[in-house]
């Protein structure tokens, strides 16, 4: 009687906690275990509605039978009417398991969008861009590299008025970006998302015009043709946007020769602050593409920058540092 009574205070006390504070307490749990909190009592349940970060993850889920029930949490949070008028702040969605493709990802997506989402992180595959390309070697020449990700609509990502950040990870983007309004983005990363083309990014990126964060890992699903002019190859970063506000800028390279475009794009970055670069090494030579020494950086307004040698299926990390 004594331990119940005590149990029943504790209780009591908990509940006592003003609302702000018990949907902070939720937001640490994964959403799909924080709305079975909803079983406790009728005020648990309106709490979890009150949640404006919603962060959605199938890592702990095992079997399809699960994945079926994550997935119908997803609807009915992002989905049910009783929903439509709940602001968001966060909406991150983290799947990997094949079955999402039984659901309309889209619409989460594009609900979120209607509720005023500021942070938005998708991650839709299992597979980095190298184990993707070391299965598409192995498997029928019909599938490509992109097929290994899951595909989400351009309009459906790159048009939102309340858009502060943007992380893209492990998809693939379906067809051309046609139109980019994204007024508030500050944040942009595309690590291992497949475009079209490059016309893409750099439509994306000439568009995203109060940006300060970027960070670009991406793959084509339109190739260059080897066989047109090298001025056609190497001219990727000419002509290059200013970007005023841009100050920390990430860049992934693999087999990279153009460090004088790169400079002259780097040049059109006035408040750039910080600059990785990230490089790799041949697992079998060693070798790597030196793209550029500390005095190559004419520019005073750069403070740190950090090139990053990465050998090829390594675990190991080569970390170079400068400060300006």
């Amino acid at each position: 009687m004594a331990k119940d009574t005590k149990l029943k205070a504790m209780v009591d006390r908990i509940s006592e906690l003003p609302d702000e504070l018990l949907s902070h307490i939720l937001s640490f749990l994964p959403l799909n275990f924080a709305y079975t909190t909803g079983l406790i009592s009728k005020r648990w349940k309106t709490l979890c509605k009150l949640m404006i970060d919603l962060h959605f993850d199938d890592k702990l889920v095992k079997g399809e039978e699960e994945f079926q029930r994550f997935g119908r949490c997803v609807d009915k949070v992002m989905l049910s009417p009783d929903m439509n008028n709940q602001p968001i702040r966060g909406f991150h969605l983290n799947c990997c398991h094949p079955e999402l493709l039984l659901f309309d990802y889209d619409q989460w997506i594009e609900a979120a969008k209607l509720r005023g989402v500021q942070d938005l992180q998708l991650q839709l595959s299992v597979f980095p861009f190298k184990t993707a390309y070391e299965m598409s070697k192995w498997e029928s020449r019909t599938k490509s590299m992109e097929d290994k990700f899951i595909s989400v609509a351009p309009n459906n990502i790159f048009s939102c008025r309340t858009l502060v950040i943007l992380k893209l990870e492990r998809l693939c983007v379906a067809g051309n970006i046609l139109s980019v309004h994204l007024p508030l983005l500050k944040t942009l990363h595309l690590k291992s998302v497949y475009l079209q083309n490059s016309d893409n990014l750099k439509k994306l990126i000439s568009k995203s015009l109060v940006l300060e964060d970027l960070y670009v890992m991406v793959g084509y699903k339109e190739r260059l043709d080897v066989k047109r002019p090298n001025e056609k190859i190497l001219s990727y970063f000419k002509d290059s946007l200013v970007f005023r506000n841009l100050i920390q800028l990430d860049l992934v390279f693999e087999f990279f020769y153009g460090w004088d475009d790169l400079k002259d794009m780097l040049q059109n970055c006035p408040n750039l602050e910080v600059l990785l670069i990230h490089e790799e090494v041949c697992k079998c030579t060693g070798n790597v593409c030196i793209i550029f020494e500390p005095t190559h950086l004419d520019f005073y307004t750069l403070l740190y920058f950090v090139i990053i040698f990465l050998e090829t299926d390594y675990p190991q990390a080569s970390r170079h540092s400068y400060r300006m």
